[in-house]
């Protein structure tokens, strides 16, 4: 039996107790913003779409390394178009900076999108 993408996301959000709302991908810079509980996907590197990792929003504004990061928690590890097992990366929160930061190339960071939005119950 093949584990899809929605598999591992219900398994997450089990885990981390939260139900699930499920919507298309969103490119992050329009009206929805990545905040916590939200499932994403940050790509390794701009514009480059075979080197990502998948995971839970565990915090927004984290300050590392002078400026403020998503704080991530890895479901799925994607490389060269492969997923991996990489325990390096599924076992260890990652902390890309929030979309909209400066970079070194003179432009804005855009790596982070927007999965499914994960709400609370009311």
């Amino acid at each position: 039996m093949t584990t899809t993408k929605s598999d591992i996301m219900r398994e997450a959000a089990v885990r981390l107790g939260v139900p699930i709302i499920e919507h298309g991908m969103v490119e992050h810079g329009g009206a929805v913003p990545v905040q916590a509980g939200d499932y994403v996907r940050s790509y390794d590197f701009d514009r480059v779409y075979d080197c990502y990792v998948e995971g839970i929003v565990i915090e927004v504004g984290v300050e590392m390394q002078g400026c403020k990061r998503y704080k991530i928690a890895p479901v799925k590890s994607v490389q060269d178009d492969v997923e991996c097992l990489d325990s390096l990366r599924l076992n260890h929160f990652i902390y890309p900076p929030i979309n909209g930061t400066p970079n070194w190339m003179g432009g804005v960071t855009n790596c982070v999108r927007l999965l499914r939005q994960i709400q609370d119950e009311a």
